[in-house]
């Protein structure tokens, strides 16, 4: 099977941004690091911090993840961080599509990302995986990512 990455349409980065903001509040709010209360909007808020020229946001590169067919299949949100010699990269998304998942497209564009980030000059890829998710998890670990943090917490019982 076969997976490209290419350049975020305007009409896909519309409906991508607006499902991936969606889902990372979702995520938020499963992990118990938001209230379900206002967690829409500020998902949203965030979004437009980080991406206040959409596309054209400097420093942010935007990817459709195509398949063998030439359909999308998902979408890839990867920015540059630091300056010099140290400059890294971060990916913020990563969206495969219900229909496409299982089959391998996600980490054909994590290996397709990898030679994209070497020619900017990278030194390392970074990424944020919610716990809940283990099957990203898993997937990172396979392609060599490793832990350099963990976020802890503990919920509190209301007083009573």
């Amino acid at each position: 099977m076969k997976t490209e990455l290419v350049a975020m349409s305007q009409a896909y980065y519309e409906r991508y941004v607006a499902q991936s903001w969606r889902d990372y509040a979702e995520e938020n709010v499963a992990t118990g690091r938001w209230p379900l209360v206002g967690a829409l909007a500020r998902a949203q808020a965030e979004y437009e911090a980080l991406l206040p020229q959409g596309l054209e946001t400097a420093d942010h590169r935007l990817f459709e993840i195509l398949d063998g067919e030439g359909e999308t299949v998902g979408g890839l949100w990867f920015a540059l961080r630091g300056s010099g010699e140290t400059r890294t990269g971060f990916v913020f998304d990563i969206t495969i599509l219900p229909q496409a998942r299982r089959l391998g497209h996600g980490q054909r564009a994590f290996e397709l990302l990898e030679p994209l980030a070497r020619d900017l000059g990278l030194i390392s890829i970074g990424l944020n995986v919610f716990a809940n998710n283990p099957a990203a998890l898993a997937l990172y670990r396979r392609l060599g990512y490793e832990v350099t943090n963990i976020a802890m917490s503990k919920r509190l019982s209301p007083r009573g």
